[in-house]
Formats: structure tokens, C-alpha cells, sequence
């Protein structure tokens, strides 16, 4: 990627508020940049003003080490991020000047004149912020050798085909347990959906018959383990089904309250923060985010450390794009630009990301760059172990999928420990690995070791452990 030309660009230091139009203008921003760029990316930005065709205007976009904006005349153009299939779909879009993309930090604004009198600011008062990756720490994995798996782990907890359900895969649906946590206590906790039932094995007992508290007629899609003992259960609302509820139990299995999530997709996971907040998230619906550099993954606190849930308002006030970390710290992470592959056709050869303390200062950064496909594996939230990022990524060529497992690191090599496990697949029957559809199948547990779902309909399930110490 190189540096390239822009017609329009002059330097212009912001000047009056934009008189407002005199109606609202249908206009929005619909091409995002990244989150996370790099000096050398190709960074555009596009407005959709398809209810106004005669609309022009103006970004103006600076980095966290100048003073001022640069103003880019925005172009009607040929969508490139094709949100809307068709090739008769313009957008008023401009390209940030490689000189700009620099530093730390992007801020950007744009002032459209909708041709009716008046002018509009995308955001009011303020600008979207993208971060770029200058010093990140490079993890060049290279080609990747499918095949070469780690050993297995240590079984924590085991059951046979007889003791969980898994469904007909001649009738289409391919699940079996497809979400567990890891207690405190080191007790294992998995989701017998289909049974409707949580199954818990003690600390060290793998073989141990499992203590077994019953949903009732709940029919679940996640649990998350809260305050006190209880649990936290997320399940579609019907009607609509994409409503989804959470409902809070007791120990023993007595709902204690339900209340309704902020509009998301069904397959959000629950997942709770250093401080106990309990949050869903996943990809935020309708966002058009997902379209250049990486998931819209959102995190929405839904209910508070001492166990009480929040409002639809005050989730829709309590959302953002950052994972939640100890000591303050927050995650970010995306993708490069997609390169040509030979095999999809287009697709990622780069994963970044970005520690930010409570100051908004990124602290560390990585770019991962792999001469394979990766593709992030969202199922697996990445989290802290020591003062290391562990993250999951899959690799994938025509064939065959895997998991690679990375201990990112102030070390030369930018990690500390790295290796392959066998990924989640409908055709596996070895058991390693979930078969079917899966929620969480691979987890980070408070003792900083790795666990993974494995199940078949032959084998039934068996969770392993492994060590996150140096390993190649």
C-alpha cells in the first residue's frame, strides 16, 4: 500500500458552526474506515445521500499531532464498501491523504450542503475517532502448516452421547453443548441447551457425575455465572424472536427476575467484566461498521456487578465498541484492508490490536500478518493473562479450518506462546473440537490457562486445559 493522489485537498482551520438546513437532510455517514488503520492504508469515508442527489460537501479530517483539519472535497462516487449491491449505488466519499495518517489518533467530521439552503455536520458537534497503529509490534506468522496440533490438553470434565443432546443433522440444524464457563473455583459449568439444563462438574473431578440445575421452560442461547451463586440466562422472546430476554436465577435454578436486551442478533454472548458489570455482545445489527476493517462488535452492559438489569434505555446510553479489561485498560481490534487471495478471492491476511488505558492513550498494539486466510474467531473473547493479550484466530484454506492460539507480548517475536487446535466443524468427529454450531467453545479461565468445548454424537464431550507458557 502507497501513497496516493487526492483531488480537492487544501488545509483549512475549522471555522463557523454549519447554519442547520432548512429540513432534517437524509444523509449519513455509510462507509466507516477501520478502527484500527496503519501508516500506509488506504483510509475513505462516504456519506449516503440518496434522498438528496444534489448534496456536496466537505471532510475535514487531522491526526492527535496537528492543530488543524485538512479539508477534502467529497466526490460522488461508486460505493466501495457495496452495502447496497449495485453498481448504479453512489456516495459522496473522499480518501484521507497518506501525510494524515499518522500518530495515534484520526478525527474527522464532515459539512454537507443538502442543495436546499442550510448545512449539515455528520457527527453534530463532534467527530468519529480511528485509531491508527503506528510503532504496533508486527507477529509475521508466515504460512500456516495445517495439521500441526497441539497436543491435548488435560480433561476437566467429561460426559458420554447418553448424558447431553445433540440434534438430527438430517433435519438441518447441527447443535450439540455449544457454550461453558470455568468458575472461580475452577468448577466447569456447560450449557445443555437442547436439555434445557446447566451441568457442573467439582473442581479436578472430570469423571465425576455432574450436579445438573434445571431451566425450567426456559429455552437458552447463553449463561454468564453472576454475583451470589446466580446465573445469568439470555433466550429469544417471542414475538418477535429476535427480542431477546435475560432472565437472573438463583443457585438452585428459581428465576429471581427477567427483564428485555437492547436490539442485537440472536447468537450475543453474555460475558462479565473485571469489575462484575454483566454485558451482551456481538455484532451490532443493521451497523454498517462491518463493512471495511473489522466486526461491529458491541458491548452493552446489561445488568450491574450486584446483579441488577439495566433499562433498554440506559443499555442503548451504555454501549460501545471497546471490550472491558482489568486494570482500566480497554481492547479494540479489527482488520487490515482485504488483500487478493487465490483461493477466497478476497479476504484478511492481517489482524490488529489495541490496549487503551482510561485516558483514551493506546498503551500497546499488535498487527498479525499471515500469508494464510485469518479470520477472527469471535467466539473466543480475548483476554488478559499476566500483562499478555491472548487472542484466537482461525486460519483457513479451501479445506480445512484451525485455531490459532497467540500469547501477545512486549518480546521481539510479539508473542510469548503460540500453537494450533483443531476448530469447530459440522464434519469433525474426533470430538476435539465442538461439533455443530457453537457459542463460546473456547475460553480464557481465571486461572490463565486455555480451555475448549470438545464434543461429538459419538464421543459426547469432554472440555480440555491448556498451559499458556512459552510455546512455539
Amino acid at each position: 500500500m502507497g501513497s496516493f493522489l487526492v483531488l480537492g485537498v487544501a488545509a483549512a482551520t475549522v471555522g463557523a458552526v454549519p447554519r442547520p438546513a432548512a429540513k432534517p437532510a437524509a444523509i449519513a455517514q455509510l462507509e466507516f474506515p477501520a478502527p484500527l488503520v496503519a501508516p500506509g492504508d488506504r483510509v475513505e469515508i462516504g456519506y449516503d445521500t440518496r434522498m438528496t442527489p444534489a448534496a456536496k460537501g466537505f471532510l475535514y479530517v487531522r491526526n492527535d499531532t496537528q492543530q488543524t483539519f485538512t479539508r477534502i472535497a467529497l466526490r460522488l462516487r461508486k460505493a466501495s464498501q457495496q452495502l447496497v449491491p449495485s453498481d448504479r449505488f453512489r456516495v459522496l466519499r473522499a480518501a484521507v491523504p497518506a501525510s494524515v495518517v499518522r500518530g495515534h489518533k484520526l478525527f474527522y467530521y464532515a459539512v454537507l450542503h443538502p442543495g436546499k439552503g442550510g448545512s449539515l455536520r455528520i457527527p453534530a458537534g463532534s467527530s468519529e475517532t480511528v485509531w491508527v497503529l503506528t510503532g504496533a509490534r508486527i507477529v509475521r506468522l508466515g504460512t500456516h502448516h495445517f495439521g500441526h496440533l497441539h497436543a491435548p490438553g488435560t480433561v476437566v470434565a467429561r460426559a458420554g452421547p447418553g448424558q447431553v443432546a445433540f440434534t438430527n443433522p438430517a433435519q438441518g440444524a447441527k447443535e450439540g453443548p455449544w457454550s461453558f464457563e470455568v468458575a472461580r473455583d475452577r468448577s466447569i459449568w456447560l450449557l445443555d441447551e437442547l436439555n434445557r439444563r446447566l451441568l457442573v462438574w467439582p473442581p479436578g473431578h472430570p469423571k465425576a457425575h455432574p450436579r445438573v440445575v434445571k431451566l425450567a421452560s426456559i429455552l437458552p442461547v447463553d449463561f454468564a455465572l453472576g454475583p451470589a451463586g446466580s446465573i445469568y440466562i439470555t433466550r429469544g422472546l417471542k414475538p418477535p424472536i429476535r427480542a431477546m430476554g435475560l432472565t437472573r436465577l438463583a443457585a438452585g435454578g428459581r428465576v429471581l427476575w427477567t427483564s428485555k436486551l437492547a436490539t442485537g442478533t440472536f447468537n450475543n454472548q453474555l460475558r462479565r467484566g473485571p469489575d462484575g458489570m454483566l454485558y451482551w455482545t456481538g455484532a451490532a445489527a443493521g451497523s454498517p461498521r462491518t463493512e471495511r476493517g473489522g466486526p461491529d462488535s458491541v458491548w452493552v452492559s446489561a445488568a450491574t456487578p450486584d446483579g441488577k438489569p439495566f433499562s433498554i434505555a440506559r443499555q442503548a446510553r451504555a454501549r460501545t465498541m471497546y471490550q472491558p479489561l482489568r486494570g482500566g485498560l480497554r481492547l479494540l481490534w479489527g482488520w487490515a484492508p482485504f488483500e487478493k487471495d487465490p483461493t477466497f478471492g478476497r479476504a484478511p491476511h492481517e489482524e490488529r490490536f489495541a490496549l487503551i488505558d482510561r485516558a483514551g492513550r493506546l498503551v500497546r498494539s499488535w498487527r498479525i500478518t499471515s500469508r494464510t486466510v485469518i479470520w477472527p474467531h469471535p467466539q473466543a473473547t480475548p483476554a488478559l493473562v499476566g500483562h499478555d493479550l491472548v487472542v484466537v484466530l482461525t486460519a483457513s484454506n479451501w479445506h480445512r479450518n484451525e485455531y490459532l492460539v497467540l500469547r501477545l507480548a512486549a518480546t521481539p517475536s510479539g508473542t510469548r506462546a503460540r500453537f494450533s487446535l483443531p476448530s469447530a466443524s459440522w464434519l469433525d468427529t474426533s470430538g476435539r473440537a465442538a461439533w455443530g454450531d457453537v457459542m463460546t467453545d473456547l475460553r480464557i479461565g481465571p486461572d490463565g490457562r486455555l480451555y475448549q468445548l470438545g464434543s461429538s454424537q459419538r464421543t459426547g464431550v469432554a472440555i480440555y486445559r491448556y498451559s499458556l507458557a512459552a510455546a512455539t
